[in-house]
This record gives C-alpha cells, structure tokens and sequence, in this order.
C-alpha cells in the first residue's frame, strides 16, 4: 500500500512539475495566456492527485487562509513605514499619497483578520469532516475571495484588487 501511495504520489509530483515549468517558459516567452493554461493545469493535476489518495483512506483538506492576526500584520506595517521613510522627496511626490492609500487598505485588512485560536478550530472542524472536502476556505475574507474567483473574469478580479487596496 505504501509503494501505491508513493506512486500516487509521484506521479501527482511530477505532472505539476512538468506543468510549472512549462508555465515558466511561457512565462519567459511572453506568452501569459499559456502560463495561465499550464499553471491551471497543474493546480487540476493536484487536486486530482489529493483525490485519488481518497482510495487509501486519506482525506487531504487544502485550507485557503484568508487574514490572519499572527504578528505578521505588525512586522507588515513596520516594513511598508520604512519604504515610506525610505522614499526621496520627489518619490513622495510622485507616489505617496498613493502609497499612503494602499499602505492603509493592507494594514486595515491584515488587521481584520482571524485570531489563531479561531483559525485553527476551523481547519480542526475542516478535518473532521467526513468525507472531507478537497478545498475549503478559513475566514470570511478567503470565501469571498474564492467566490469571487469562480465568478469573476480576469479583467473584474484586477479592478476588485486595485479597489480591494485602495488603488482604484
């Protein structure tokens, strides 16, 4: 059972691998729209490699987190005021009230995030779900942004970012 895991496995490994780099090239190339189609590609060779250890009795859950309070929010916030301290008075001018802009919307959402206590009672209740899903979301932010995902084209998901960080 322990060989057939590994080739599962794999076999999983090696397409997304394959994929990735693939997408890399195209990358390289200019070619976005088939970067996009490749790393597509390789998330579906994922999913269906997590799923196919379903038959081995492992239930594989990925938890999308959304904004989380781990410390991370200040050490985000200290790093964005020392590229704003940073910046030349003619970098202030071109760019800093829009730097300001987006400075404030990150800072505003990292710090309505989830606790981790809370967090992790989530991806506790994700895993004892039987059968477990394959892809689930931790926060509120992270599900909307996953709706969003399966609704929006390209275009509407980068005006929800600029919007989403005050860009917009």
């Amino acid at each position: 059972m322990a060989r057939d895991i590994h080739d599962t496995l794999a076999q999983g490994f090696t397409g997304v691998i394959m994929q990735l780099e693939a997408a890399k090239g195209a990358t390289k190339q200019g070619n976005l729209a088939e970067a996009a189609n490749r790393i597509e590609r390789a998330s579906d060779l994922a999913r269906s490699s997590l799923g196919e250890l379903k038959q081995f009795g492992i239930d594989v859950v990925v938890a999308s987190a959304g904004n989380m309070k781990t410390g991370g929010p200040e050490k985000t916030a200290a790093a964005l005021a020392r590229v704003a301290s940073g910046m030349t008075t003619e970098q202030r001018a071109l760019y800093g009230q829009t730097f300001g802009t987006f400075t404030a919307a990150l800072n505003g959402m990292q710090n309505s995030g989830l606790d981790s206590a809370s967090a992790a009672r989530r991806v506790i209740e994700l895993a004892e779900q039987v059968p477990a899903p394959i892809r689930a979301a931790v926060g509120q932010d992270s599900e909307e942004i996953l709706k969003l995902v399966h609704e929006k084209s390209d275009a509407e998901l980068d005006a929800l970012r600029l919007q989403l960080v005050g860009l917009k």
